[in-house]
C-alpha cells in the first residue's frame, strides 16, 4: 500500500503532512434545550449523542450536522454503545433502549427489573452478552431481552468494564472498585483515596485506569490488584475516559479539563482545546487522530488526521519524452525546464537521474528494463513530469 502511495504521490504531485490539531465546536440545537450525556461513533462520519429526556441525535457526516430521532423515551439517557455500525445501546433512567440500524430506530429493551434503577454506564462483549451499571449492575445474555441483577447494596456504581466474559471491573461513589473473575460475583479492591470515581476502562487484561472526583486518575498495570495514583489535585472532576488502540487514553471532564496519555496511562499531558471552560461529559475516538467530545449543549470534534493537497499541474507544464513507448535505449526529453530529471519505476524505486541545463535534451537509458516509468524534473519553480513506457 505504501508503494502505491508513492507512486500516485510521483504522478499527481500530491503532498501529505502532518498539521496542528484542529479544534471545531458544534453547538447542537435542540428545541428543549436539552443537556447532552453520551456520544459515540462508528466511523469518520456516523454517530449519536443522547442525552436528557430521551434525547437522541445522530449525525452521518462526522458530527457536523445532527438530525433529531425518536428514542419512544421522555427519561434521561446518560450513555450510548455501539458493537458495531448497526447495533447499539442506550442506557438511562430506568430504561436500556437498542438499534439495529445504526440509530435510525430504536425500542425498549429494559425488561421488567429495571423500572427503579438508574444507569450510568453500557457495555457489550458481543450481540448477547452485556452489562450496565448504576444503582446497580445488571447483565445479559440474550442482547438486553431479560437482565439478572449481580450487586447490590446502596453505593451507586458509575461506571462497568469487561474484557472477556469473566474478568470485568466496576468502580462508583465514595472511592468503590471491585473486579469479578467470574463473571458474577464482584470482590472490593482497595481503593486509594475516598473520591467519587466515574469511570473505569482497561486497555488490556492487565492495564487500566480509572477517573474521578478532584481530577482523579488512579492507574492499575496488575488487573487492579493494586492501584497509583496519578493525579488528585486540582478544581476539575473527571468524568469519561476512552482507550485507543495499545497506548492511548483520553479523559475529559468539567471546566474543559483534558488530559492523554500515550503510554497506556502511566503519564499524563493536559491538554488545551481552542474552546476552554466547557464541561466534557463523554468523548468517542474513532482512531487516534479522530474524536468528539460531549458536552451540555454541543460537541467539540478533534481532528488531527493527515492533511492532502494536490497540486495542479498545468498542461504546458508537461515535458515531452520521446520516443514512447521506447526500446531505442535513448529518449529525447523537449519542453523541459532546467533543474534536476528523476526516473522512478512503479514501486517507487529511484533509478535514474540526470540534471536537465536546458530546455531539451536526450538521456541513456538503455539500463533501464522493460516496464513503466515515471519520469519528474525538479526545478526551482516548478515540477514537470511524464508517463514512460520502456520496451
Amino acid at each position: 500500500m505504501k508503494k502505491i502511495i508513492t507512486i500516485l504521490c510521483l504522478i499527481f504531485g500530491i503532498s501529505i503532512a502532518n498539521a496542528q490539531p484542529t479544534w471545531t465546536y458544534v453547538e447542537v440545537n435542540d428545541s428543549l434545550n436539552n443537556g447532552f450525556n453520551g456520544v459515540c461513533f462508528t466511523s469518520e462520519t456516523t454517530g449519536v449523542i443522547v442525552g436528557l429526556n430521551g434525547m437522541i441525535k445522530r449525525s452521518t457526516d462526522g458530527g457536523k450536522t445532527w438530525t433529531s430521532i425518536n428514542s419512544g423515551q421522555t427519561t434521561d439517557l446518560n450513555n450510548v454503545f455501539f458493537l458495531n455500525q448497526n447495533l447499539g445501546w442506550a442506557a438511562g433512567t430506568t430504561r436500556v433502549i437498542k438499534t439495529t440500524d445504526g440509530g435510525l430506530t430504536w425500542a425498549n429493551s429494559s425488561g421488567t427489573n429495571l423500572s427503579e434503577d438508574i444507569f450510568k454506564d453500557v457495555k457489550f462483549l458481543d450481540a448477547n452478552n452485556g452489562y450496565i451499571s448504576g444503582s446497580q449492575v445488571f447483565k445479559t445474555t440474550d442482547g438486553g431481552n431479560t437482565w439478572t441483577k449481580l450487586t447490590s447494596g446502596p453505593t451507586f456504581k458509575q461506571s462497568i468494564d469487561f474484557i472477556d466474559i469473566n474478568n470485568g471491573y466496576v468502580c462508583g461513589n465514595d472511592g468503590l472498585l471491585g473486579n469479578t473473575v467470574n463473571g458474577t460475583s464482584f470482590l472490593g479492591q482497595t481503593s486509594p483515596v475516598g473520591n467519587n470515581i466515574y469511570k473505569i476502562r482497561f486497555i488490556n487484561d492487565s492495564v487500566g485506569v480509572a477517573v474521578g472526583q478532584s481530577n482523579l486518575i488512579l492507574y492499575t498495570k496488575n488487573k487492579g490488584v493494586t492501584w497509583t495514583v496519578k493525579s488528585t489535585a486540582g478544581n476539575s472532576d473527571l468524568l469519561d475516559i476512552c482507550t485507543i488502540g495499545k497506548s492511548i487514553f483520553w479523559a475529559v471532564g468539567t471546566n474543559g479539563y483534558i488530559q492523554k496519555s500515550i503510554d497506556a496511562g502511566n503519564s499524563w499531558t493536559t491538554i488545551i482545546p481552542r474552546f476552554q471552560g466547557q464541561e466534557y461529559k463523554d468523548i468517542s475516538f474513532i482512531n487516534e487522530n479522530l474524536g468528539w467530545f460531549v458536552g451540555e449543549s454541543g460537541l467539540n470534534i478533534y481532528d488531527n488526521r493527515p492533511k492532502t493537497t494536490i497540486e495542479k499541474i498545468a498542461v504546458q507544464s508537461q515535458i515531452q519524452v520521446y520516443p514512447n513507448p521506447n526500446n531505442t535505449g535513448t529518449l529525447n526529453i523537449e519542453n523541459a525546464a532546467s533543474g534536476v530529471l528523476t526516473i522512478y519505476n512503479t514501486i517507487g524505486q529511484k533509478v535514474m537521474t540526470h540534471n536537465m541545463a536546458e530546455a531539451k535534451g536526450s538521456v541513456n537509458i538503455s539500463t533501464l528494463e522493460k516496464g513503466l516509468y515515471i519520469v519528474i524534473l525538479q526545478s526551482n519553480s516548478a515540477k514537470q513530469t511524464a508517463k514512460l513506457i520502456v520496451e
